[in-house]
């Protein structure tokens, strides 16, 4: 098939499979751009979007590319390379399966409800994850997201969680090794097992580590109506560097607990526990 042949329009690739069985059509290597809607199809190579994409039940065996300024709208679909989300653009994965990685260019947002085979990196204005990543969470949202950043809400991340920046919020997920977030507005962390160690430094603005914001009651953060789930870190908490007021309630921490170099001394109320040392301000 030539270049010129390959690269039609998503308008024409749409009007071929009107005539198609609902079933699966064959591979069609054709359909390489998306500006509006492919369903049920394959793509042996890669897709690139520009403007805005629906993708449903489409399996792409090669990368997806979310041009600049476009929108990704992936529908239980799979990709079996990477996504790609250029800057000022966003990607939306509803029940959709990426194989390798999600690379973050400036994106504007990333939703993901379903998985995510390797680790979700780079830079963006809003991230959210209620799905499973198999690797690393590692993201930095710019000084101006004052009300945005990352959400994981029953999210499952096998990799570290590192956040730079932003309004971050974690909640009632699993995390197979350590959570450190740096220089964020605002933090809520709970309901959240993490089997390595939590760090929370430089934060600009109020740290919730618990059930309820006694700090800021105008921020919801992580409070429920019902009795929550007690949070849960198998290493270190780590309290460093931080010019807001810190909260840790409802937690238990199997290692040590080091506070030191806050403006205001973190507040632990009693039913907190540490199975290693006190260390600092909060000894």
């Amino acid at each position: 098939m030539r270049a010129s042949t390959a690269l039609v329009t998503a308008a024409a690739v749409v009007a071929a499979l009107v005539t198609a069985p609902p079933a699966a059509a064959a591979p069609d290597a054709s359909a390489r751009t998306c500006s509006d809607s492919v369903e049920r199809t394959v793509v042996t190579g890669d897709v690139e979007v520009v403007g805005t994409c629906r993708l449903l039940r489409v399996v792409v065996l090669g990368d997806v590319h979310v041009a600049p300024g476009a929108w990704a709208y992936l529908v239980d679909s799979q990709v079996v390379g990477d996504l790609h989300v250029g800057r000022d653009a966003r990607a939306t994965a509803q029940g959709t399966d990426v194989r390798g990685g999600v690379h973050l260019d400036d994106a504007l947002g990333l939703l993901t409800t379903g998985s995510v085979g390797r680790s979700v990196r780079g830079r963006a204005t809003e991230v959210e994850i209620t799905g499973r990543v198999a690797g690393a969470v590692n993201v930095a949202f710019p000084s101006d997201a004052v009300r945005t950043g990352l959400s994981l809400r029953g999210a499952t991340v096998g990799g570290w969680v590192n956040v730079y920046g932003g309004q971050n919020v974690v909640l009632s997920s699993q995390l197979g090794r350590g959570l450190t977030l740096s220089w964020s507005r605002r933090t809520a962390v709970c309901e959240t097992t993490v089997q390595a160690d939590v760090t929370v430094r430089r934060a600009r603005r109020d740290v919730q580590l618990g059930d309820v914001s006694r700090l800021a009651p105008d921020w919801l953060g992580c409070s429920v109506e019902r009795v929550p789930v007690r949070g849960q870190y198998l290493g270190d908490l780590v309290l460093e560097d931080n010019v807001a007021a810190v909260a840790v309630e409802n937690t238990d921490v199997a290692g040590d607990l080091v506070c030191r170099r806050n403006d205001v001394v973190p507040v632990l109320t009693p039913d907190v526990t540490v199975g290693g040392s006190r260390v600092g301000q909060c000894g």
